[in-house]
């Protein structure tokens, strides 16, 4: 397993992720061994450079003649060669097909009303809220490889991680949402979970305007690496360097909430299943599957926010649901955030954390191939403000 955990707060080798980086823009930690070996986000000093040079950006592809996914075509490669489309996940895909579960209304979530780009190959509103068809798991908890046997009611996760499109639709509104008391207490709880929402505490976190918010994530603690600052940036590229408040207001205000551990888990294993990467258990990573190993340092310049892709350029990648960047992208914040809740029998278990620390999951742009298992998992800090930190939106059953 590729995430270090220690119940309550995560070590990552023998340092705590719960601090800002210094005034150099670099994080104030020296990774151990075992953290570069695993490629962990604390990896913001010089390296090797990649042997693959950052991939092209590839726009959008016409939907098919029924609206669905393109006709024929090939999937480019960071390389810029060519290889067939590669069907994955179609396993968990069956025997989900016969669950009656409604795709929400596209689009629907504020973030998406009267948007004019859409995302992946398909052409699909970015807000786009996939069914997840309920049943066991077999949750991990620690590094050990420890599991827990569990169950999920069925839920919405958006397929697409959320865009710089859509977080510059919330800070349109973000002054007069804020104004009307919002969050209010307990927004963007689960359902099951009743202590789960927003705590009135987590609103101090909040900045106090839109034009504070946009600087905080442009600056993203002196790191020049947010795609917010990317000069005529496409609005389809995933939005990063977001705390965990800033994350969870975001789902909130777009009718949504943050997806829990066990959700999340479930949805990139194809849940009995049990899938090493989103795609399957093999092959190993690669460019086709997801977007990863761009080691960030002073000695790689070319190793910047331009090398983040649009959302859902990897469809080779996708999950046994067909959410799209599970693994590689970005980050992702999630709801919960502690682990004593998770013991056999659960359901529709939630990890409400009792200090300020939060559940991340999945590998980044940032790492190397063993953090995009998807048994990697810390807990850290909620204020951090990172550039391979991003988010996507969970939804319950309508």
């Amino acid at each position: 397993m590729a995430g270090l955990v220690a119940c309550g707060r995560i070590e990552l080798g023998s340092q705590r992720l719960d601090s800002e980086p210094d005034t150099n823009g670099l994080l104030p930690i020296t990774p151990s061994t075992e953290d570069v070996e695993l490629g962990h986000p604390t990896q913001i000093a010089p390296s090797v450079p990649p042997t693959v040079p950052p991939p092209t950006v590839p726009p959008p592809m016409a939907p098919g003649p029924s609206g669905g996914a393109p006709s024929g075509g090939a999937l480019e490669q960071g390389d810029g060669s060519a290889t067939a489309p590669i069907e994955v996940g179609s396993e968990a895909r069956d025997a989900g097909a016969d669950a009656a579960i409604p795709i929400l209304p596209d689009p629907g979530p504020p973030s998406c009303r009267g948007a004019t780009e859409f995302c992946g190959r398909n052409s699909e509103s970015c807000c786009l809220s996939l069914p997840v068809a309920g049943g066991p798991l077999a949750l991990p908890i620690d590094a050990a490889g420890t599991r827990v046997q569990v169950e999920l009611s069925s839920f919405h996760l958006d397929k697409y991680e959320v865009t710089v499109g859509r977080f510059r639709e919330f800070l349109e509104g973000y002054d007069s949402w804020r104004g009307q008391g919002n969050p209010a207490p307990g927004a963007g709880r689960h359902p099951h979970a009743a202590d789960s929402g927003w705590r009135a505490a987590d609103s101090a976190s909040l900045p106090e305007s839109a034009q504070e918010f946009e600087r905080l994530v442009r600056e993203c603690n002196t790191i020049p690496l947010s795609t917010l600052d990317l000069p005529n940036s496409s609005s389809r590229i995933p939005l990063n360097c977001i705390t965990w408040p800033e994350a969870a207001a975001f789902c909130a205000w777009d009718d949504a909430r943050l997806p829990t551990y066990a959700e999340w888990y479930y949805a990139a294993a194809g849940g009995a299943l049990d899938l090493v990467y989103p795609w399957g258990n093999e092959p190993t990573p690669s460019r086709l599957y997801a977007l990863y190993g761009c080691t960030l340092g002073l000695e790689r310049p070319e190793c910047t926010a331009a090398y983040v892709l649009p959302v859902g350029s990897h469809p080779s990648g996708a999950g046994s649901f067909a959410h799209e960047d599970l693994a590689g992208s970005m980050t992702e914040w999630l709801l919960d955030g502690a682990l004593e809740p998770f013991v056999d029998g659960c359901v529709d278990c939630v990890g409400v954390p009792p200090s300020a620390h939060r559940f991340w999951k999945s590998g980044s742009w940032v790492d190397s191939p063993s953090a995009l298992q998807n048994t990697y998992f810390a807990i850290v800090e909620q204020t951090l403000r990172l550039p391979f930190l991003g988010l996507r939106c969970s939804r319950d059953e309508p």
